[in-house]
C-alpha cells in the first residue's frame, strides 16, 4: 500500500495501487512519486467516518486531462479530494474570530481569509494588529451589495449611492480583476479589507489566469472560512488544484532556470510567491516591501507543505512537453513571465484607481500610507 498524502496530523488518503514509485531528490530528501488516481483499485472516503469506498471512476482528478469535468460537475456522486486545502493551519482563535468576522456579512457562497493578518510574515512581529484579508464570492454582486448595504452602510464609500443606478454599479463592479473592495473596516475589535467578487468571476481567473488578481492569492496558503466545505462545490475545487498544479509548474521552471538540477523549498516556494508580484504597480511604486515573496514562505513553510505536497508527488518529474499542457490557455514556459507582467500590471493598476473611489479618499490614503510604512520596514 502506498500512502498518497504523508503531512503529519491529517487524515490520510490511502490508494491501493501497483504501480512502482519513483523517486527525485528534492531539497535533499527524496520525494516519492506515485500515479494519479485513476490507475487505483480502491479509494477510502476522506469525508466520513466510516471508511467507506468511492469508485475511483467517480473522484476529479485535476491531473487527468481525458477528464470531461463538465460532465463530472453535473454529476451528484462525484467527489473531489482536497485534502491539502482542509490542512491549512492557523491559530484555533484566530479561526474562531475569523468565522465571527464572517458572520456580520449577509449570506454569500464562499468566503477566503488569506494576507498578513491570516498568516504571519517575517519580521512581522505582532501580526495580530495586520488588516484581516476577505475575499468573498457571490452569485450576484449587485443583489449581494444591496442587502450589505442595508446592513453594514458604514461599511462604504459615498459610492455605496450608485447601488441605485445598476448599470454604473456593475460597471464600478466589473473594473480591473472585478472585485470590489471595502478596507479598514472595524468588526469585532479588527481591521478588515473584504472584497467582493462573482463566483463566475472566480472561477474564470482560476481557470484562465485573465487578471492572475485572485488565481495569485490563491496559490498561497489560505483559509476557507465558508460554512461548507470546498469539496461541496466540484467546479471550484476542481480549478483551485489546477490553479496549484500551473503555479508549481512555473516555480519549477523558474527555479531550473535560476539554480540549476539542485534548489531548496524555500527557494521553490519563494519563486511560486513571486509569480503574483510580477508587474505589479505597487511593486514599481515602492508600496510593497521586495522580499515580501521570501518573507511570506519563512513564517508559513509548514503550510506550504501542506497545500503543495502531494502535487509535487506529481509534477517534479514531468518534462516541459507535459507540463505545458496543464497552464492554462495562450500561457506557455516560455511566454508566461511576460503575460504575467501584462495582465498583472493592468489589473493592479486599474484596481488601485478603482480602490481610490469605493474606498473613499481618507480610507485610500491610511491604506497607502500602511503599505509605505511596511516596505519601509525591510
Amino acid at each position: 500500500m502506498a500512502w498518497r498524502y504523508k503531512a503529519i496530523g491529517r487524515k490520510y488518503l490511502s490508494t491501493i495501487t501497483n504501480t512502482k514509485p519513483t523517486a527525485l531528490k528534492f531539497n535533499g530528501e527524496y520525494i516519492s512519486t506515485f500515479s494519479s488516481f485513476n490507475t487505483s483499485d480502491k479509494v477510502l472516503n476522506p469525508f466520513g467516518d466510516n471508511n467507506a469506498v468511492l469508485d475511483p471512476k467517480n473522484i476529479i482528478d485535476p491531473y487527468d486531462l481525458s477528464l470531461d469535468t463538465e460532465k463530472a460537475f453535473k454529476n451528484q456522486d462525484s467527489k473531489l479530494l482536497l485534502e491539502n486545502f482542509n490542512n491549512i493551519t492557523i491559530p484555533k482563535d484566530l479561526q474562531t474570530h475569523l468565522k465571527s468576522i464572517v458572520k456580520e456579512f449577509v449570506p454569500h457562497k464562499n468566503c477566503f481569509g488569506y494576507g498578513s493578518g491570516v498568516f504571519p510574515q517575517q519580521g512581522n512581529q505582532d501580526f495580530s494588529k495586520n488588516q484581516i484579508d476577505m475575499l468573498l464570492s457571490v452569485e450576484s454582486p449587485l443583489e449581494w451589495h444591496k442587502m450589505n448595504i442595508k446592513k453594514n452602510p458604514d461599511h462604504y464609500s459615498s459610492l455605496k449611492y450608485t447601488i441605485n443606478i445598476p448599470k454604473l454599479f456593475e460597471k464600478i463592479q466589473g473594473l480591473g480583476a472585478g472585485i470590489y473592495f471595502n478596507p479598514f473596516v472595524k468588526i469585532n475589535g479588527s481591521e478588515v479589507k473584504y472584497g467582493i467578487l462573482s463566483h463566475s468571476t472566480l472561477i474564470d481567473d482560476l481557470k484562465n489566469w485573465k487578471t492572475f488578481y485572485l488565481a495569485g492569492r490563491l496559490q498561497k496558503p489560505t483559509v476557507n472560512l465558508s460554512n461548507k466545505e470546498l469539496s461541496d462545490d466540484l467546479e471550484l475545487g476542481y480549478w483551485l488544484q489546477r490553479n496549484l498544479v500551473s503555479a508549481a509548474l512555473l516555480s519549477k521552471k523558474r527555479c531550473l532556470t535560476k539554480y540549476g538540477s539542485s534548489f531548496t523549498d524555500l527557494q521553490f516556494f519563494t519563486e511560486l510567491c513571486t509569480l503574483s508580484y510580477l508587474g505589479d504597480i505597487r511593486f514599481k511604486l515602492g508600496g510593497e516591501n521586495p522580499d515580501k515573496s521570501k518573507n511570506i514562505v519563512l513564517k508559513n513553510m509548514k503550510n506550504f507543505k501542506l497545500l503543495y505536497d502531494d502535487i509535487l508527488n506529481e509534477i517534479m518529474l514531468w518534462d516541459d512537453k507535459k507540463a505545458s499542457l496543464y497552464l492554462p490557455s495562450g500561457y506557455t514556459l516560455e511566454n508566461y513571465d511576460t503575460k504575467l507582467q501584462k495582465c498583472i500590471g493592468k489589473s493592479s493598476y486599474t484596481q488601485a484607481v478603482k480602490g481610490v473611489f469605493t474606498a473613499g479618499i481618507v480610507k485610500s490614503c491610511k491604506y497607502a500610507w500602511a503599505k509605505k510604512i511596511k516596505a519601509m520596514k525591510k
